[in-house]
């Protein structure tokens, strides 16, 4: 007795590249420009109705299932262009659909055994479109059955029955492959066929356009990441860089180590027709701690930190005097300095050191007026670059966030911590996010010459380990940004819609907190001190108490703790500590604290 190959289609042989199926609702409506018949229906997103328009259209229906057209009939009530919408629609799904692998290497070792195959699938896309999606995923089967065509369910049994009648074998004689444990597994098997379960479509609501995008590896979470968030947050900044940029007069300087994925983001989708002059400079605040010093010939600036005299001098490349030893440096401020202009070998060595430095900033574009790149906060290195450049050239800094008030810095997510929520979103965990968009790279140290040429010295401040789970997080985010550049230019995309989703999209990553993120960071530390001097733990199991709040690296995950161990505690800590007023408030009274410390030392 012969035996009938059924398979599923969508989230068996293809599956969407969206997290869940209506997402592609919600991208349609991000690429498209929709024209509503009423102003009072722009309230409402394309996604609304066309969710509405489908229920409607079912509800009305005298068949089991419906097709496409029948639901753009109802969205003609709402919409002008509704025709060109559905060719949106259907386009998309064309382009966002990938193949399954895993499950399609089954159908065709059937195929290759000489079995009958054929595809059973409730869906509304026409049987035309179907057809074109087997055809470019290298799908070839015997027939096709499709609910939009048949008028019958999968999930009713009747399309069982449809296909048992149409190729005139008994129900017993199909089996059936599928990933909805219902209607391909205990419908079919309920009617005597044999249903087997493959795989399991995971799907999760998505909170804007940009969160739509899944990534295509999900058994790794430092792709997935990286291709969910980094890659994301990169394009939505280079579009921002883009925008903020008045003409390729000036280079753009992308500082290294956390902008690497912006570069690449913007010389991918925006250094095409014009072209910009960009670097990607190794640069870093001990590369510039002396020569700032140096060129603006003032030792003050070397005080911008509360530290002690051994950690100072250790900056300096010098052994501490024993009078300074177990000493604050900004109490004794003034007796360094005096200790440092005497020194003849050390003003040697800061002249020789901040030559070379300057050399290798000019040698890798910092030799006309420029845009200086970076993640971002209190813009420090910008600074240090206008002492040490002075009037030579410009320097305007483009960042994801800044926390300080300066025309000449501009921030995207936040500017000066406006708007402040999305400052508490990112500080809270800072860490971590550094983390994620830092170069896999060791961080730079000096510079030196070697062989005549000023080479970098990078600091051995972090394990392989991490390295190689930032790679892997590079992989995601360049993978995304290949994927969106094709996507964006086959549709034209709504920045304002892109805009709306980068708030949803960071608190996502930092204020929901995942078992598969802290399983991943929970052994990783990030280096936050001078070269790479000191270590911040990403993630860490804090004393539950105000001292453990202020300084757990990753205070989300403080919360998340405290609400298991003292659900009174958790909202105690919610209402006074976690949220953006506090952070705002605490913000401000360490900004007081450093103008009191600077009015008292000098």
């Amino acid at each position: 007795m012969k035996k009938i190959y059924s398979f599923d289609l969508f989230d068996t042989l293809v599956a969407r590249g969206v997290n869940h199926p209506k997402d592609i609702f919600t991208i349609v409506g991000a690429v498209s420009k929709v024209n509503y018949r009423f102003i009072f229906f722009k309230l409402f997103s394309f996604r609304k109705i066309r969710v509405f328009s489908e229920k409607l259209a079912r509800f009305i229906s005298k068949k089991e299932d419906i097709d496409i057209y029948e639901i753009y009939k109802i969205i003609n009530f709402f919409i002008e262009n509704s025709k060109d919408i559905l060719e949106v629609e259907i386009k998309l799904e064309l382009h966002l659909i990938k193949p399954k692998l895993e499950n399609i290497e089954i159908l065709n070792t059937l195929k290759k055994q000489g079995e009958f195959l054929c595809i059973t699938s409730d869906m509304y896309l026409p049987f035309d479109v179907i057809k074109k999606i087997l055809n470019e995923n290298n799908i070839f089967v015997n027939k096709v059955y499709v609910s939009s065509s048949v008028g019958l369910t999968k999930s009713s049994g009747n399309l069982f029955k449809f296909i048992a009648d149409d190729l005139d074998v008994d129900l017993s004689q199909i089996v059936h492959y599928g990933d909805n444990i219902e209607s391909d597994v205990n419908v079919p098997n309920a009617l005597g066929c044999k249903g087997i379960h493959v795989g399991h479509a995971f799907h999760k609501n998505s909170n804007g356009f940009l969160d739509c995008f899944k990534s295509p590896i999900q058994n790794d979470v430092y792709y997935k990441i990286g291709y969910e968030l980094c890659g994301k947050i990169a394009y939505v900044f280079s579009n921002n860089i883009y925008n903020n940029i008045k003409d390729n007069q000036n280079n753009l300087i992308f500082g290294a180590r956390d902008s690497y994925l912006f570069k690449f983001s913007f010389d991918l989708f925006f250094n095409n027709e014009i072209n910009y002059k960009t670097y990607y400079t190794r640069i870093s605040r001990s590369l510039v701690y002396l020569p700032q010093c140096y060129y603006s010939n003032s030792y003050d600036v070397l005080f911008y930190e509360t530290m002690s005299c051994e950690n100072f001098f250790l900056r300096l490349d010098l052994e501490c005097p024993s009078e300074f030893k177990g000493k604050s440096a900004w109490k004794y401020k003034n007796d360094i300095i005096l200790f440092l202009r005497n020194n003849e070998e050390f003003n040697i060595q800061l002249k020789y050191k901040s030559s070379n430095a300057k050399t290798f900033l000019k040698e890798n574009g910092f030799n006309r007026d420029l845009y200086f790149i970076d993640l971002g906060w209190k813009g420090s290195i910008q600074n240090s670059l206008d002492l040490i450049f002075n009037n030579e050239l410009n320097v305007k800094g483009l960042y994801f966030g800044t926390t300080v008030n300066d025309k000449f810095k501009r921030g995207f997510a936040f500017n000066n911590k406006k708007p402040f929520r999305n400052y508490f979103y990112i500080t809270q965990s800072l860490a971590l996010f550094e983390f994620l968009f830092t170069e896999p790279e060791q961080s730079l140290g000096a510079v030196k010459v070697v062989h005549n040429k000023i080479s970098p010295i990078f600091t051995n401040d972090e394990n392989l380990n991490q390295i190689n789970n930032r790679r892997k997080i590079e992989l995601g985010a360049k993978q995304f940004l290949l994927d969106f550049f094709e996507f964006n230019n086959m549709f034209e995309i709504n920045n304002e819609d892109i805009n709306r989703s980068i708030q949803p999209l960071i608190y996502n990553h930092t204020m929901v907190v995942k078992d598969e993120i802290v399983s991943a960071f929970l052994n990783s530390s990030h280096s936050i001190g001078f070269n790479g001097s000191l270590k911040a733990n990403l993630i860490e199991y804090s004393k539950l108490s105000i001292k453990g709040y202020l300084t757990a690296p990753w205070k989300a995950y403080f919360m998340h703790d405290l609400r298991k161990k003292s659900k009174i505690k958790y909202f105690i800590y919610r209402v006074f500590f976690h949220n953006v007023f506090f952070f705002i408030f605490y913000e401000y009274i360490k900004f007081f604290f450093r103008k009191i410390r600077a009015l008292i030392y000098g």
